[in-house]
């Protein structure tokens, strides 16, 4: 994903003061002690085997018949003992990693408490142990957090060397002696090299936990940005797997972003999956390539977006990956629909309400002329019959004219306060005792408090009823239709009204058209009941929706925006 890089002086991952306390010193313990157990792995632990070997050598090799003496015996069985099980715990993880710096530091005086001994019980200043504390020096290297600390402890091995020396070989003399002397200085030399080696190493240590935590922020900083992104990114690398992901991928993919990542392509979809590879292989670029892909909500629907992907390379231009970056244009398309919609409707209406201005008077005509002729004529009059169907079916053509005008209507709303849930209570009598609504079942669950919206009560009422007749008549008998009441907690808060049947459903295509004017599935019906609800819910300034899946029955949802009381 192209992105600028943050100016230095900007940048709070450069600043060392403004790192979080808790953070960096957790980072920092951790990475001491992950740094000291690799050092025990890596050096000290051969190290220790090597200096054990040594001991063993210099006893037999430089004592008289090859046979040393009992005390020397025994302190090389214990050092042996005791690095064996060291080892065991530190090579085969036998020790958490927040106990290896005590252990580490039992290890390093055991080294120093055994040469010392060893010294002392091989004659002092005779002893040939002496190189051994050499290495004891130099393994203490890396052990304590400052050179400071590493050069007191180094001071007091240095004692402990001379009194080895001197018990060993207790004589006026003895520190005097150019053995001594010669011993001593080469003891301080690697005292001063120890000190020298952990000097840099301190301030190496210092530079990579200081680079390290930079690194932490610049990656948190990273983070919060693609987080904070809108869009969907997906990033996949050259092998094909998906190293980064943002939550409006996940929200809009309907899978976590940790699925995403362990999944790979196989989580993704598969026009979105097939886009990405043909940019990895291809090493090609696309911008605003629309893609449309199944939705991941409960309704099912199809997701409409618009993707753009760009290849990831490193400085010598070798490709690295591609990232993929989607924005969501269902909510765009959706509106679109409700404008296309609306000025539909609008257009129908106006032509509506020409054609039942100039329909309305002829067909009153005709039906007055038929009421006429049927008192005129006898009773047992052959014409008697058709009279009556001229009759019926001007009250048909009335009946549709006042629907059109309905649909037409432009008559001012009266907005009134009132609670949604006495609203629908009043609603529901009006189609629950008709002849089709008796054999089915009414479950009504209204909000445990009051919902209140500012409403034309008899409008909405109208377009409850419409909703209501449609459930009904698409239910089978013993059905069960469901009327509950909630609050939408969206970006704004609305009231939400929620029928339910238990009918045959409605396919998508048929669900695009179901607020058409003239469009019904019905053997008979004027198919305007629906687009009279859409347009009387869309004048008091809510929205109508519907979720359907074929052979599992219909639920809308009308949703009217709560009204804030001051």
């Amino acid at each position: 994903m192209p992105m600028n890089k943050p100016r230095e002086s900007d940048s709070p991952a450069v600043h060392s003061d403004r790192l979080p306390l808790s953070q960096t010193s957790s980072l920092t313990h951790q990475q001491d002690l992950e740094f000291l157990y690799r050092l025990e792995c890596r050096a000290i632990l051969p190290l220790k085997w090597t200096i054990f070997f040594l001991c063993v050598l210099l006893a037999f090799a430089f004592t008289p018949g090859y046979s040393p003496s009992f005390p020397v015996f025994v302190l090389l069985v214990f050092y042996g003992c005791s690095t064996l099980f060291l080892t065991y715990m530190i090579a085969f993880k036998r020790c958490p990693l927040t106990c290896i710096r005590g252990l580490s530091y039992i290890s390093f005086g055991i080294d120093v408490l055994a040469m010392t001994a060893l010294v002392y019980l091989t004659g002092g200043l005779r002893s040939d142990f002496y190189i051994l504390f050499f290495l004891v020096v130099l393994r203490g290297v890396g052990y304590f957090p400052t050179a400071r600390q590493n050069f007191i402890v180094d001071i007091v091995i240095s004692i402990l060397f001379v009194l080895a020396l001197y018990l060993g070989q207790p004589d006026a003399e003895t520190l005097l002696n150019r053995t001594f002397l010669v011993r001593m200085s080469l003891l301080c030399g690697a005292v001063l090299l120890s000190w020298y080696l952990m000097r840099i190493q301190v301030s190496e240590r210092q530079n990579t936990e200081l680079a390290n935590a930079r690194l932490l922020l610049q990656t948190e900083y990273n983070r919060n940005m693609l987080e904070s992104m809108t869009n969907g990114v997906v990033a996949m690398d050259s092998a094909g797997n998906i190293i980064a992901t943002n939550a409006s991928a996940s929200a809009m993919l309907g899978r976590s972003e940790a699925e995403i990542v362990s999944g790979g392509l196989a989580r993704l979809p598969d026009v979105l999956r097939d886009c990405l590879r043909i940019a990895l292989v291809r090493g090609g670029e696309c911008t605003d390539q629309p893609l449309d892909i199944s939705g991941t909500d409960v309704r099912g629907s199809m997701l409409s977006l618009r993707m753009s992907t760009r290849l990831i390379r490193d400085s010598q231009g070798t490709l690295q990956g591609v990232v993929a970056i989607f924005e969501d244009l269902s909510a765009l398309r959706h509106a679109e629909e409700q404008l296309w919609r609306s000025e539909r409707l609008i257009s129908v209406g106006q032509l509506a309400a020409g054609l039942a201005h100039e329909l309305g008077n002829p067909i009153g005509i005709i039906k007055s002329c038929a009421e006429y002729l049927r008192r005129k004529l006898p009773p047992d009059s052959q014409l008697q019959e058709d009279l009556q169907v001229i009759d019926t079916e001007s009250d048909r053509c009335q009946a549709l004219i006042k629907q059109l005008l309905s649909l037409a209507s432009q008559d001012e709303i009266h907005l009134e306060s009132a609670d949604l849930n006495i609203v629908v209570e009043r609603a529901l009598p009006l189609v629950r005792y008709g002849r089709q609504a008796e054999s089915l079942h009414f479950e009504l669950v209204l909000h445990k408090t009051p919902i209140p919206v500012c409403i034309d009560e008899n409008l909405f009422i109208q377009s409850l009823v419409n909703v209501l007749l449609n459930a009904v008549q698409a239910s089978k008998e013993g059905g069960t239709i469901r009327i509950r009441t909630s609050l939408d907690e969206g970006e704004v808060p609305s009231a939400l009204v929620s029928i339910s049947d238990e009918g045959c459903g409605i396919d998508e295509e048929t669900q695009k058209r179901i607020f058409d004017p003239f469009f019904t599935t019905k053997e008979t019906g004027s198919g305007l009941g629906l687009s009279i609800t859409h347009r009387i819910i869309e004048r008091l300034g809510g929205r109508i929706q519907v979720r359907s899946q074929l052979h599992q029955g219909t639920t809308l949802e009308i949703l009217i925006p709560v009204h804030q009381q001051a």
